[in-house]
């Protein structure tokens, strides 16, 4: 047969995005109550930073910009924590209570760049997600202003976790409850509560065909989803997953996607964080004589982080004294440090929070109230579920008090004492009423505020606590005031005026500037350069009104290099 002569053609576009390999090192800005300290500064005098903090910034096959932003996104640049004083606005203690369904429990909270807080947690047998506003009403923007159900055809369903990506992006995890074959499951949700069409259903994760657990759920600096819990593998085991955009696992993570380890034999991780170069950190719970407390330091690859040796390479099991001992919650501090927050039993039988700081090398640091530590509310049975290290070095831990009849948070200063500053005695206990009130993970919000989520008398409750704040620089050193300037820059084009060296100082206000609170403000712009880096140098400068209240305050900052510009 002849070939016919009315050919048919058809084109494909092919299209290669290459990313530009971005530099951008901070390392001369150290954050953390040691960073760019102004010392003591006396109401109604103001101050700048005696160092200037250096930042290397660019990219190897393009232009980039150097940008400074609040870390939440909202709000104040700097501000002081929380010291207790309620949000009056979400009730009398601070705490607004929602009926989700039936009986409800919620477990863990995050709070996005614009303020709004998503909590989680189960309600009526099925696992829930919900977002509120700063006023504590539900967010009409979010999934048609009602909470998500996650119902996945089980018996019973919990979402134990929730963390929030830079982008808005929101990953949950968690399991079936005990009574059917229990599995651990991880989503990720879009900004308005709809599946991630890219990451597709909830992933169920049963890697042995066993009873498995999600308990805490963390991003990394790549967007990664990081799942830890536990696996049965001949025995329980710490197990942590980490996931790609895509939903699937991630083969660069112990080459399967996923991690068990036995931990002194019977061992449960209760809570992860992710580490600046994208380690995994979790802790738990281990056997010994006793249960102890047990960390699990792993690198990017998802192996024993060698520079981290305890009781053995990448772990650390700490007792705090005679007894059980169960770590339900960890918060990494600037310098690299751990803390680990949960319950000890004492000699008596009564289970008392328990506290532990452990250095970035293994040891237990005796320098955070001795290295392990009981605490109490009360005389009766309290625990904390949550801890967290505040921008300021402070420790906060949250749970139960008083028989588990109150929610209860503690906090302690940056070397292991209650901290006075917060509720006098550095305890806040809520009584909810009649029946059990506890408290899950804590988070921070705008302006220093602490926000935490739980249960009382079988509701949801949230609760806020306010913070103070200065107002960011707004052209004018006008009442109490902060802002940056920009000394130097080595190379490239400034957005922000270069002052010179030395020449940041509070009588010259025109080279200030306030720090932007998105990175799509055009403020957040510092400099930029072509092809190759910078480094740009920058004060910190702070005006205090005579009125201004006293105590501690911090200024949490990102530095971000985008490129292309």
């Amino acid at each position: 047969m002849a070939a016919s002569s009315n050919a048919a053609s058809s084109s494909v576009a092919v299209t290669l995005s290459v990313t530009s390999a971005t530099t951008l090192s901070a390392t001369g800005c150290p954050y953390g109550t040691a960073a760019r300290s102004f010392g003591t500064v006396l109401p109604g005098t103001n101050a700048v930073t005696a160092a200037p903090c250096s930042v290397l910034f660019g990219s190897t096959n393009d232009t980039s910009s150097l940008r400074l932003l609040q870390s939440d996104g909202v709000g104040t640049a700097m501000f002081r924590m929380s010291g207790g004083t309620a949000d009056t606005g979400w009730g009398p203690l601070g705490r607004r209570v929602f009926s989700i369904g039936g009986t409800d429990n919620a477990f863990d909270v995050a709070v996005q760049r614009d303020g709004k807080i998503v909590v989680v947690g189960t309600t009526a047998g099925n696992g829930f997600v919900a977002r509120y506003l700063t006023n504590g009403t539900f967010d009409p923007a979010f999934n048609g202003n009602t909470p998500l159900i996650i119902d996945r055809g089980t018996a019973n369903d919990i979402v134990m976790a929730v963390d929030i990506a830079w982008d808005g992006s929101i990953a949950i995890a968690g399991h079936t409850a005990p009574g059917v074959s229990k599995n651990a499951f991880v989503g990720k949700l879009t900004t308005t509560g709809a599946p991630d069409p890219t990451f597709g259903a909830i992933k169920t994760f049963d890697p042995y065909g066993t009873e498995d657990g999600a308990e805490s759920v963390a991003f990394d600096s790549l967007g990664r989803i990081v799942v830890a819990g536990s696996t049965v593998n001949t025995q329980t085991r710490f197990m942590a997953s980490r996931w790609r955009a895509d939903g699937t696992l991630d083969p660069t993570f112990n080459t399967t996607g996923f991690r068990d380890i036995n931990v002194n034999g019977y061992s449960f991780a209760l809570d992860v964080v992710t580490t600046p170069t994208n380690g995994v950190v979790m802790v738990g719970t281990a056997s010994g004589t006793n249960l102890d407390y047990a960390l699990v330091v792993l690198n990017e690859a998802g192996a024993d982080e060698p520079t981290f040796v305890g009781s053995a390479t990448g772990r650390q099991v700490v007792s705090l004294a005679a007894g059980d001992d169960t770590a339900q919650g960890v918060s990494m501090q600037a310098d690299g440090k751990f803390v680990l927050g949960g319950s000890s039993i004492d000699g008596v039988g009564a289970e008392r929070v328990g506290v532990a700081r452990v250095n970035a090398t293994g040891g237990v640091d005796s320098t955070f109230g001795g290295g392990a530590q009981r605490l109490s509310y009360s005389s009766s049975n309290e625990y904390a579920e949550g801890v967290l290290v505040q921008p300021d070095g402070g420790v906060l831990l949250s749970g139960a008090a008083d028989n588990y009849t109150n929610a209860g948070l503690l906090r302690l200063t940056s070397s292991g004492q209650p901290d006075a500053t917060f509720d006098t005695d550095g305890k806040l206990v809520l009584n909810g009423g009649a029946g059990n009130d506890g408290l899950g993970r804590p988070a921070i919000g705008a302006d220093g505020r602490i926000i935490v989520a739980g249960d009382v008398n079988g509701d949801t409750q949230v609760l806020s606590l306010l913070g103070s704040q200065y107002p960011d620089f707004a052209g004018a050193w006008t009442g109490s005031r902060f802002a940056a300037c920009l000394e130097t820059l080595s190379a490239g084009t400034n957005t922000w005026p270069v002052a010179g060296s030395n020449n940041c100082v509070i009588a010259t206000p025109a080279n200030w500037r306030g720090i932007a609170a998105q990175s799509g403000d055009a403020t957040a712009i510092v400099a930029q350069t072509a092809s190759g880096t910078a480094t740009a140098a920058l004060r910190f400068g702070l005006q205090v009104d005579p009125v201004q209240s006293p105590g501690t305050y911090s200024a949490p900052l990102t530095f971000e290099v985008v490129a292309p510009m």
